[in-house]
């Protein structure tokens, strides 16, 4: 369950009359747990990648997909991912569906034409700067949707800290997310190591764990705590489920991603007026505004970032104002139900035709 993952649900559960999801997963695990919890029908399949080397074994997974789709009465294509858009790409031309993919991370141009991205009726990106990272010609510009919790009350909040270990009056700082190497953990850790916070106490949780790497990122991250002597100021608290709701714990955000196509934990903070300090890079100057709900910094700038750190752990109160700011730009632009409207407005546009030709009617 990366973000990728959060934000189909988000967009699944908020989707307008008539469009009703179904989704298809190919595995059991958390995704379509959660998908069930939330009363979604789920369908179980597979997908491969389609090998022009194998046209025979292809055109068979096509008109398998193809069935599939005819079977479950399936109007539209959203797929959530390029890396399995040929097959069901394919299976949406032969049965004459419309159909779309989401792009939320940073591909080769040519590997997503390999996987027939051009067949779609349309591409769909969650910022700008992934769109021109990527040099794609068209495609509309979506930001994800994030749920907008009730703000975590005091009585709330003293729970969540206590249950890190946080003492009264630390400064917690947090960064969320996977730990791997492109979301700059490093960087966060070298930053603190020869911060001056000016007797404030501080504190960093690192929620999350590495996935892609078997965990060696992030048990080169553990020994690198020992080595800068940071090990009664940083705990790894690993995967959580209830990633968001800790946001509510912290009084500071860290965000020093190496590269970021969208920045949606931006969001997630801001929904609980928590600020953040996050790197100039991809889309998250689209999502936070220097000086307004955070503070940005040059990607990789260890010196910066620690200056960063430092002003705001020193400034409870403009902390508190940007907080405040920050919620009300997440509620404005980043709602989920916004998000689905958006969507929903895109699949009203590219299912028109298909209509006018004699398709069936969502």
């Amino acid at each position: 369950m990366a973000g990728g993952e959060v934000s189909l649900l988000t967009l699944a559960r908020h989707l307008p009359s008539p469009w009703v999801p179904v989704l298809w997963v190919t595995e059991e695990g958390e995704l379509a747990e959660r998908a069930a919890s939330l009363g979604m029908e789920c369908v179980r399949g597979s997908w491969e990648f389609l090998s022009p080397r194998r046209p025979l074994h292809a055109a068979a997974r096509v008109r398998k997909t193809a069935q599939a789709l005819g079977h479950h009465a399936i109007d539209l294509v959203h797929v959530n991912s390029p890396v399995e858009a040929s097959e069901f790409l394919a299976g949406a031309v032969l049965t004459r569906r419309p159909a779309l993919v989401h792009v939320r991370i940073a591909y080769e141009r040519a590997f997503l034409r390999a996987q027939g991205l051009d067949l779609a009726d349309e591409v769909i990106f969650n910022s700008r700067a992934l769109r021109a990272e990527i040099g794609w010609a068209k495609g509309a510009v979506v930001p994800n949707g994030v749920e907008l919790p009730t703000i975590a009350d005091d009585s709330a909040r003293r729970t969540l800290r206590a249950e890190l270990g946080v003492s009264e009056g630390e400064c917690l700082l947090g960064q969320v997310g996977q730990v791997i190497e492109a979301k700059g953990v490093d960087l966060s850790l070298r930053a603190l190591a020869g911060m001056d916070s000016d007797g404030v106490p501080w504190r960093l949780v690192v929620v999350g764990d590495d996935h892609q790497n078997e965990g060696a990122y992030r048990r080169r991250m553990e020994t690198l705590v020992q080595e800068l002597g940071l090990q009664d100021r940083v705990h790894f608290t690993g995967y959580r489920r209830d990633a968001q709701a800790l946001m509510g714990a912290l009084d500071l955000l860290l965000c020093p991603s190496r590269a970021e196509p969208f920045g949606r934990v931006l969001i997630e903070a801001m929904s609980q007026r928590v600020p953040a300090i996050a790197a100039r890079v991809g889309g998250i100057p689209e999502v936070l505004v220097h000086g307004s709900e955070g503070l940005l910094v040059p990607a990789g700038d260890v010196t910066a970032l620690r200056g960063a750190i430092t002003a705001l752990v020193r400034d409870p109160e403009r902390r508190a104002r940007m907080g405040a700011r920050g919620r009300g730009r997440a509620e404005e632009l980043f709602s989920a139900r916004a998000h689905a409207e958006s969507i929903a407005a895109i699949y009203e546009r590219v299912s028109a035709p298909y209509l006018r030709c004699g398709g069936e009617e969502a």
